[in-house]
C-alpha cells in the first residue's frame, strides 16, 4: 500500500505514542530527516528505538553522540549496534562502562574496534557473569583472528611481545 506524505506525517506526528510508534516502523517509505529527527527526539523511548532500529537512514555525528547517551538501555543499546557509525575510543571507553548489561556487552561485541590491554582485564574480571563471558568470546575471537593471519613460526612469538 503506498502513503501519502499526509498520512505519513498524520502518524508520525499523532498525539499517540504507540500511533507514532507503529508508524515509525512502517516500510513502504522512506523517512525524511525532519521525520527522523522526530522519531529520535519522540518522548517515548519505543519510538526512539524503533527509529534507530531501521536502516534505512544514515545518522549524523550529533544523533549517534545523542542516541549513546539516550535515557532508555534499549535505545542505546540499539545505536551501539548500528553499523553504519565508527565510534571514537572516548565513546567506546564510556560505552564499555555504561550501567546497563546489554549495552556494555553490546560495546564488546563490536568488531572493529581492538581493546586495550586494560579493558580486557577490565572485562575479565567483572563482576557479571554474563560480560566476563561476552570479554571470553571476545579475546579468542581476537586470538583465533590473529593466528588465521600470521603464519604459525611467528604466532606464539608474537604473543609473548
Amino acid at each position: 500500500m503506498a502513503y501519502t506524505l499526509a498520512d505519513i506525517e498524520r502518524g508520525l506526528t499523532h498525539s499517540d505514542s504507540g500511533v507514532r510508534w507503529a508508524w515509525a516502523e512502517k516500510t513502504g517509505f522512506t523517512p525524511t530527516p525532519e521525520q527522523v529527527e522526530r522519531g529520535l527526539t519522540d518522548p517515548d523511548s519505543n519510538v526512539r528505538w524503533v527509529r534507530v532500529e531501521r536502516m534505512d537512514w544514515a545518522p549524523t555525528p550529533e544523533q549517534v553522540k545523542r542516541g549513546i547517551a539516550d535515557t532508555n538501555g534499549s535505545v542505546r543499546r540499539a545505536w551501539v549496534e548500528r553499523v553504519d557509525w565508527t565510534p571514537t575510543p572516548e565513546q567506546i571507553e564510556k560505552g564499555l562502562r555504561d550501567r546497563s548489561i546489554e549495552v556494555r556487552m553490546a560495546w564488546v561485541l563490536r568488531k572493529e574496534f581492538f581493546p586495550s590491554a586494560s579493558q580486557i582485564h577490565d572485562g575479565l574480571l567483572s563482576k557479571n557473569e554474563k560480560i566476563r563471558e561476552t570479554w571470553v568470546n571476545k579475546v579468542r575471537q581476537m586470538l583465533k583472528d590473529r593466528a588465521d593471519n600470521v603464519p604459525d613460526s611467528t604466532f606464539f612469538t608474537e604473543l609473548s611481545l
